[in-house]
């Protein structure tokens, strides 16, 4: 019997303790939809806090999901934000027992006051919807205001390519008021040095490195007024490994084959030939290609500068074969001239001393004709015949085109490594 007694108690027990519950959840369900009611009955929307008052300080702090990528040929970047901004409103003051906030679903911040918050810079962007608008409202009860919303956009960046592909690029991302001035809206970093938060181990930039950020606070003038607006600043470091696989390492391969000609026999006419050709050719193709997958700027870019000096070395060592070409027929026709005179002299047929003199005499009258004067490059033009030889051209071409292109190589590399735009960067 008593067994049976304590079993009722405990069931009465366990009956009150549940009703209790469910009028408790009940009450405060009900509380928290009439706060919401009073709260959205409030404040109108068309008009800000303060309206009369000193201007509605908005403070701004965003996460960044994603970076990138850059694009060099439309000058712009790509970006992810988990942007937020913070105000307060009088309106939306209320006493609570619970310092929690109330949330707004995505479906009434229509009903509340937002700043017109824009990027001047933006050329793409929409809000994110999946799986519902990625929007939210937190409301203090001190009348603090935090809206949540969460953005893609494709914004422009000015980029200056004199030293591409060892560039240094600045992109940033402005943020501004649109229709409200200085005295309406303040925009304000909502913490000093931190108002940027990105994790660099989440980043993935297939060509760039994100070596550091900074924030800073600008005014924009226009006819209308002057706005506040702030501005976070990128600072970006290109990895060329790519470009040092697809562009520099195969065009100075080419160079160096184009110098296989000057060990290649000088009489071999077809091979150094075809060596020449298929070398100048070859860069000529890559250029072109270079060319039609960058950007079009109206000054050299470090690219171009390489490709041009290599283009020259390999037009420079198809040129050589030339010189080289005319210095075996000049050398040919002096031996031939030779052979004549000794065919001439061992049959007796001439006397030496007199054919000297006249060969000497003709030169003479055709080195200086009656009212023309000798030729200023006749003197280079004899030197070249007497001591220039194609055994010696090739020679020479050996050491002095590596030598050459070696110091390019200095020069080149020692200059755009450590180029920066001032003025940008």
């Amino acid at each position: 019997m008593t067994t049976m007694m304590m079993m009722l108690l405990g069931i009465v027990k366990l009956f009150i303790a549940i009703s209790y519950v469910q009028a408790y959840d009940s009450t405060n369900e009900t509380s928290a939809a009439a706060l919401l009611d009073r709260l959205y009955s409030s404040i109108d929307p068309r008009v800000r806090p303060g309206i009369y008052g000193d201007p509605t300080t908005v403070e701004i702090d965003f996460y960044v999901q994603s970076f990138g990528p850059l694009n060099e040929v439309e000058m712009e970047f790509a970006l992810d934000l988990d942007f937020r901004e913070t105000w307060q409103d009088p309106r939306l003051t209320f006493n609570s027992t619970l310092d929690l906030p109330v949330y707004i679903p995505p479906k009434d911040i229509d009903k509340f006051w937002i700043p017109d918050v824009y990027f001047p810079t933006e050329k793409v962007g929409k809000l994110h919807d999946i799986t519902i608008p990625n929007r939210s409202i937190r409301i203090y009860r001190n009348g603090t205001v935090r809206y949540f919303s969460r953005m893609a956009m494709i914004v422009s960046c000015t980029m200056y390519l004199q030293s591409f592909p060892l560039d240094k690029q600045q992109c940033s991302v402005k943020i501004s008021t649109y229709s409200y001035d200085r005295n309406e809206i303040e925009l304000q970093w909502r913490d000093v040095n931190s108002s940027i938060e990105i994790k660099e181990e989440e980043l993935n930039l297939p060509q760039f490195r994100l070596k550091s950020w900074k924030q800073k606070q600008c005014v924009e003038t226009y006819k209308t007024g002057n706005f506040s607006c702030l501005q976070a600043l990128f600072y970006l470091d290109r990895m060329i490994g790519f470009f040092v696989l697809q562009t520099y390492i195969p065009s100075i391969l080419i160079v160096m084959l184009s110098w296989v000609a000057f060990w290649i026999n000088k009489n071999s006419e077809p091979a150094r030939i075809t060596l020449g050709v298929t070398t100048v050719l070859t860069m000529t193709t890559q250029l072109t290609s270079s060319r039609s997958n960058s950007m079009r700027v109206s000054y050299p870019k470090a690219m171009d500068v390489w490709y041009s000096a290599c283009m020259l070395f390999v037009f420079g060592a198809l040129l050589e074969y030339a010189l080289v070409n005319i210095s075996v027929r000049t050398e040919k026709k002096r031996t031939d001239t030779g052979r004549e005179n000794q065919a001439l002299l061992s049959t007796g047929d001439i006397d030496v001393e007199k054919n000297d003199a006249s060969s000497d005499k003709t030169q003479s009258r055709v080195a200086h004709k009656p009212g023309q004067t000798p030729r200023p490059w006749s003197f280079v033009v004899d030197l070249w015949n007497n001591s220039v030889t194609s055994k010696g051209i090739d020679h020479w071409a050996r050491r002095i085109f590596p030598a050459a292109f070696f110091i390019f190589n200095i020069i080149y590399w020692a200059f755009y490594a450590n180029y920066t735009n001032e003025e940008h960067y």
